[in-house]
């Protein structure tokens, strides 16, 4: 609390006056977190002209915010406030999972995701991929970014499971 309360230039009594202890600064914060993802969700849902975009523009958005993180924040969540972790992270998994399964399928409707893909295996592929570029140090040894490492498998697999037809549009969105 002395850190956070430094580096926001406030005291300790400030941060207690609004928050009970650390594990409701924590709770609250990661809270704030997911619904300003859900949030950014929502309004690319809303504005994207095509499902490949739709898909692409999701997964930027979600690396763009939780790279924010620090490695390994939320196994430390997970490690030593796993009540906090049960009532976020993992609704906000479930939540993410859900979205990104019927993007998936719209894609198929479309024609634009191939159907011969199995649209839960994918979704869990993309989630747990995701979570070893966000949460793992993995990357972190051999000094990549996180954005670049998924903007590499974001590359890589969105061109596996599209179609002629998806990879088209894929093709006008890079020349962009």
């Amino acid at each position: 609390m002395d850190e956070i309360a430094t580096s926001m230039g406030i005291s300790k009594r400030t941060i207690y006056e609004n928050f009970s202890d650390k594990r409701d600064l924590l709770l609250q914060c990661v809270e704030y977190f997911f619904r300003q993802a859900q949030s950014n969700v929502n309004i690319i849902l809303k504005s994207s002209d095509n499902i490949i975009n739709t898909i692409w523009k999701t997964m930027k958005c979600e690396s763009d915010i939780l790279g924010q993180a620090k490695y390994n924040f939320f196994n430390e969540i997970q490690k030593y406030f796993p009540d906090v972790y049960k009532s976020t992270v993992t609704i906000y998994k479930k939540q993410n999972f859900d979205n990104m399964e019927k993007l998936l399928k719209k894609g198929q409707e479309d024609k634009v995701i191939r159907k011969d893909i199995d649209i839960k295996i994918t979704t869990v592929l993309l989630q747990e991929v995701g979570t070893l570029i966000l949460d793992s140090d993995i990357f972190m040894k051999y000094s990549y970014e996180k954005h670049k490492v998924m903007h590499t498998f974001m590359s890589s697999f969105t061109r596996g499971i599209c179609t002629e037809k998806g990879l088209k549009i894929l093709e006008l969105k890079n020349k962009k």
